[in-house]
């Protein structure tokens, strides 16, 4: 996913991102006309954080259009794993019904998403990475019966 979710989990918790497809612009303009006190965070301005440094220092030379471009092509992206993400829920459902998924069912388009998914249940999402995604795939497809690799944080994965 390219770009903070309007829904997500953080630490257990549901955020909710309401005014997130809004410009910043229109927001403060509504506060004006409307007598609502706007207070911008001035952690927004430093480059401490990556969004921020990204956002200070290479978003603010982009023009308006260079901005809706990008905007519309994280758009396009993201719908695209959407669709992907409602297309492995069926494996999901299969998996969580039997305890184990027989991984030459799932489609080779879907499989680094449908294991993202099964990994995201087990290990945070900070610790699954391309190369973890990778040797999953190489070791599915390996000859080798029963196949045991160990996970970060003390977890296995069976294959």
């Amino acid at each position: 996913y390219i770009g903070i979710k309007e829904v997500s989990q953080v630490m257990g918790m549901k955020i909710i991102r309401p005014f997130l497809s809004c410009h910043k612009k229109d927001l403060r303009r509504y506060c004006e006309e409307e007598g609502i006190v706007f207070h911008d965070d001035y952690t927004n301005f430093g480059v401490d954080f990556e969004r921020d440094r990204v956002r200070n220092t290479i978003l603010n030379t982009y023009s308006e259009e260079e901005k809706e471009a990008l905007y519309q092509r994280a758009q396009d992206i993201n719908c695209k794993q959407k669709e992907k993400e409602e297309a492995i829920q069926g494996y999901l459902d299969l998996y969580h019904k039997q305890g184990k998924i027989d991984f030459h069912l799932v489609e080779d388009h879907l499989m680094d998403t449908f294991l993202y998914a099964l990994l995201e249940e087990c290990i945070p999402s900070t610790m699954i990475g391309r190369s973890l995604i990778e040797e999953i795939k190489k070791q599915i497809k390996s000859e080798k019966p029963n196949i045991q690799m160990n996970l970060p944080i003390h977890f296995f994965f069976f294959i």
